[in-house]
């Protein structure tokens, strides 16, 4: 069990098994212990996220992220995306989702970062972020103006079919 968990803004530690895990890192912006079985580090300045961290519980690295220079890089794979927006990593569904391009492009890679598949954004819109679901991983669109709906909201909900290779609209986000 993962125990004494605590940050500042140059490091991390916890205690894993009986041994203490220690992380140095510039600017921790946020670290959290998710159940899943890794720790998720975000660092940056003035609280915007320029890079990502995730550590397995013995403090090994599974994934990393600069959004500035584009790079994600997993133990035994290194790649380079342009406009890199946003990093999703969900060992629970196996796959890393990647928006870049600015928000145009979305690339699913596997747990070892070989791509899966790749697909543009729905027409008029921007892909922004993701929002893990149970049984479904959303990614928030952000529409153009005659995408808005009475109330003059743009931002959606897209679910990404796995199957399809699709995003499927499901509401506001």
């Amino acid at each position: 069990m993962l125990t004494e968990f605590s940050y500042t803004n140059a490091n991390i530690n916890w205690f894993y098994e009986g041994k203490k895990i220690e992380k140095k890192l510039n600017n921790i912006i946020d670290a959290v212990v998710d159940e899943q079985g890794y720790v998720k580090v975000e660092t940056g300045i003035n609280f915007i996220t320029q890079a990502g961290y995730f550590y397995d519980y013995y403090g090994n690295i599974l994934i990393r992220y600069d959004l500035e220079a584009g790079e994600v890089e997993w133990a035994k794979n290194k790649l380079v995306f342009s406009e890199l927006v946003q990093v999703g990593y969900f060992p629970s569904k196996n796959v890393t989702l990647i928006i870049y391009e600015n928000g145009q492009k979305l690339s699913a890679l596997d747990s070892e970062g070989n791509k899966i598949f790749e697909l543009d954004s729905p027409k008029e819109f921007s892909l922004q972020y993701f929002q893990e679901f149970p049984n479904y991983v959303a990614i928030v669109g952000d529409g153009e103006e005659n995408q808005a709906d009475k109330y003059g909201r743009t931002q959606f909900n897209f679910k990404l079919d796995f199957e399809t290779k699709k995003f499927v609209k499901l509401g506001l986000a």
